[in-house]
């Protein structure tokens, strides 16, 4: 099931509970992602998803840490239950994240089939089959100890 979908289900079990707030956060949520799909005869691609979720609850987090300097009480208690709505939500969509000795054995065994091969194409082949699932910065390191 993609990410946008497992949305739209929680949106339609919340109407059917009649639960205002996390029909309001949702539905907001499901129109920012389709105003950034490029193409409107696909769904939004999951990394697209996440990201935006990312974004998002970044976004409220820093906003909820002004409000609450300021003394909005009202309006910070409207992002902390956004947050405590999405923020779960994100957790269970993300993809598990390659451990950095995983990183190490997926580029050895490109390196070994792929002779000579560059720090370029090592990071292509990574990004190519594992978009989203590293660390790019403990990626790179790797690649320009193992590329030529």
């Amino acid at each position: 099931m993609l990410a946008i979908d497992k949305f739209r289900d929680c949106l339609a079990n919340a109407r059917r509970n009649r639960e205002t707030d996390k029909v309001r956060i949702l539905s907001t949520f499901i129109g920012e992602v389709d105003r950034l799909v490029t193409d409107r005869n696909a769904p939004p691609p999951d990394d697209l998803v996440i990201k935006t979720l990312s974004k998002q609850i970044a976004g409220f987090k820093e906003t909820a840490n002004v409000l609450a300097d300021m003394g909005e009480k009202v309006r910070l208690h409207d992002l902390e239950m956004a947050i405590s709505i999405l923020s779960p939500m994100l957790e269970a969509i993300q993809p598990k994240q390659m451990t950095e000795d995983e990183i190490k054995v997926e580029m050895a065994n490109f390196v070994a089939n792929h002779l000579g091969a560059k720090v370029g194409q090592i990071m292509t082949h990574m990004k190519q089959n594992f978009a989203g699932l590293y660390d790019g910065r403990k990626a790179s390191e790797f690649a320009k100890q193992l590329g030529a």
